[in-house]
This record gives C-alpha cells, sequence and structure tokens, in this order.
C-alpha cells in the first residue's frame, strides 16, 4: 500500500526549516538546497512544494499572517476595553522571542533592494491586513467609547500602523533599548489619546 504523505503538514516542516536556517545562519543563507538540508529532504522533495526560494519565503509570511489573525480572532472586540486593545496591538509587535523570529524575515525583505514579485505581492498582503486588523480594533474600540466621534478613523489607522512598524522595528532591532514593557506604555499612551477629540 503507498504511503500517504500529508502534504500540509510536509509544507509546514519545509517552512519550518527555513526558519531554522534563519535562525542559525541568517536570512541570507537561506537556498533550497539549505532548507532541504535542515529539513532532511532532497532539493527535488523541497521543489515538489516550493519551486523557488521565494516561495517558502512567500508562504512563512503567509502562515505568519494566518497566525497574527487566529490569535486576534482570539481576542473578545466586542468588548473592546483599553487592555483589549492594547493586546490585539502587542500581538504585531515583536517583543516575543517568536515574533522576533519571524520579524526578521519581514525585515530582511523590506531592505531586498529587488525583492521578487511573489515575495513584494506577500508584503502587501501583510500590511493590507495589518491595517485591516488595526480598523478592526479601532472600531470595537470606538463602541466602547475609546475613539472620539471627531477621528477619523482612517486616518487613525494609518497613524497606528505607523506607530507599530516604528515600534517593530525598534524593538526588532534592539529590544535592550526598546523592552516590551515601554512598548505596551506607548502602545496605551497613543490609545488613551484617541479619546480626545480633534
Amino acid at each position: 500500500m503507498p504511503k500517504i504523505v500529508d502534504h500540509e503538514e510536509r509544507r509546514r516542516e519545509i517552512v519550518e526549516a527555513m526558519w531554522r536556517v534563519v535562525e542559525q545562519a541568517g536570512f541570507a543563507a537561506v537556498s533550497i538546497r539549505s532548507v532541504a538540508a535542515e529539513a532532511g529532504m532532497s532539493k527535488a522533495a523541497i521543489g515538489h512544494y516550493f519551486p523557488k526560494r521565494s516561495d517558502v519565503i512567500a508562504s512563512a509570511v503567509e502562515r505568519d499572517i494566518g497566525t497574527v489573525t487566529s490569535e486576534l480572532v482570539e481576542l473578545d472586540l466586542d468588548t473592546c476595553t483599553i487592555d483589549v486593545a492594547v493586546a490585539a496591538l502587542m500581538v504585531v509587535i515583536p517583543t516575543t522571542e517568536q515574533r522576533r523570529r519571524h520579524s526578521q524575515v519581514w525585515l530582511s525583505l523590506l531592505a531586498a533592494q529587488d525583492p521578487d514579485p511573489d515575495i513584494s505581492r506577500s508584503l502587501t498582503h501583510l500590511n493590507v491586513t495589518v491595517r485591516v486588523g488595526l480598523m478592526v480594533v479601532l472600531r470595537a474600540f470606538r463602541k466602547q467609547g475609546g475613539v472620539a466621534a471627531s477621528r477619523d478613523l482612517l486616518v487613525e489607522s494609518a497613524r497606528l500602523h505607523a506607530l507599530v512598524d516604528g515600534l517593530s522595528l525598534q524593538a526588532l532591532t534592539d529590544p535592550t533599548t526598546m523592552p516590551p514593557g515601554q512598548v505596551e506604555t506607548l502602545v496605551r499612551l497613543h490609545l488613551e489619546d484617541l479619546a480626545q477629540p480633534r
């Protein structure tokens, strides 16, 4: 009887192997060869699922989007207090080891001089997903009185996105000067300010 292969599990294993390559040797070391060696598979086996290096990277970005989305869904946005809103924003800022690991790829892709079109699409999708998520949080927070009626939510979601990206960059590149507690304090202060009319 032929062996039944769980293709989704195999893809997950390959992406996890890519993360290990990043941890051990940095983003530049990611290739079909290095990922195959780390996963204990042949290059042909990797190529069956991900023909190009960029395919593995794009899949990693997409899976990260799925993870963040799942964590946000678990929060009770129906009663979006400031604590819930802070927790929602902290999900997307790399203040934990896992989030820092995943965000290394985001940072490396941003620094790429000539990104692959597939990766560019994944980065665009990531930005759109973050912006939509922030809008969901702001709308829920407004229902609880946390955002003044005079505030334009499109403008506020853009401002919040800039804050999240800036804090993410600082937390990722120098966590000693931007530790999780300070990140959370800055996020909370920004959210508290949204109740003030403009």
